[in-house]
């Protein structure tokens, strides 16, 4: 069912926005900690690539408003 095919993610508690799809098994994110409102939203935070093999996440890069996956996902432009 369902349940074989969800997967947590451990992540923790922060906000998190701009959730995009990389390459197979990776998941691309804009996380912000110590702000749990609607300001987060908008500003810069870490971008965060998760991956489903490691089923961690690592930074990338701090200080990142917004950023662009590749059609491939491979490549990004933040």
């Amino acid at each position: 069912g369902i349940g074989d095919r969800v997967v947590a993610l451990p992540l923790g508690s922060a906000t998190r926005h701009a959730l995009q799809v990389g390459a197979s098994g990776e998941l691309f994110f804009i996380e912000t900690v110590g702000q749990r409102s609607f300001d987060s939203f908008g500003g810069a935070g870490e971008l965060k690539r998760w991956t489903l093999a490691k089923r961690e996440a690592k930074t990338l890069a701090r200080g990142v408003d917004a950023f662009a996956l590749s059609a491939d996902g491979k490549r990004i432009l933040y």
